[in-house]
């Protein structure tokens, strides 16, 4: 099926064709990601500190010899900061950058994830009193609100 808008990282198709996202927890919160930008799911591991990064970027990994810059999703947000639990994990995702003339990855520090589920695009609310800086629309699943993440947002352009 042909792509008739996006918006941020959602993208709408013609029909009710659902899309798989993966919800992802901070606190009480629910959050979701596009399951085509996620790389791996990883177990929270010691972060190698680089200085003079943002209060947000907490270090970075290598992944499969890759350098990746982390995030903690708390911080970016503006929740408070904790410190990592059992459940805490790296949620590896691609980012578009126009930079380097495509994609990049970044890992995400979350408090857990909770499962893979469809929704479908009109189940989207894209609208823009909903759509914030880094959310790209919300929808509601389980009697609970999710935000679905603008993960190209994550990070500045520079």
């Amino acid at each position: 099926m042909a792509a008739i808008a996006t918006r941020n990282s959602i993208h709408l198709w013609k029909g009710q064709e659902p899309v798989e996202y993966l919800g992802l927890r901070l606190d009480h919160h629910e959050f979701a990601v596009h399951i085509k930008r996620v790389r791996e799911i990883m177990r929270f591991q010691s972060l190698i500190a680089v200085p003079g990064m943002p209060s947000y970027a907490k270090g970075v990994i290598t992944v499969h010899g890759v350098v990746v810059p982390v995030v903690d999703l708390r911080v970016r947000l503006g929740y408070p900061e904790r410190g990592p639990t059992h459940r805490t994990c790296i949620v590896v995702v691609r980012v578009e950058s126009s930079e380097v003339g495509g994609g990049r990855l970044i890992g995400l520090l979350v408090d857990g994830v909770s499962d893979i589920f469809l929704l479908r695009p009109v189940d989207i609310d894209a609208s823009s009193n909903v759509a914030r800086s880094r959310i790209a629309g919300k929808c509601r699943r389980k009697g609970r609100a999710t935000s679905l993440l603008d993960v190209d947002a994550l990070l500045p352009a520079s």
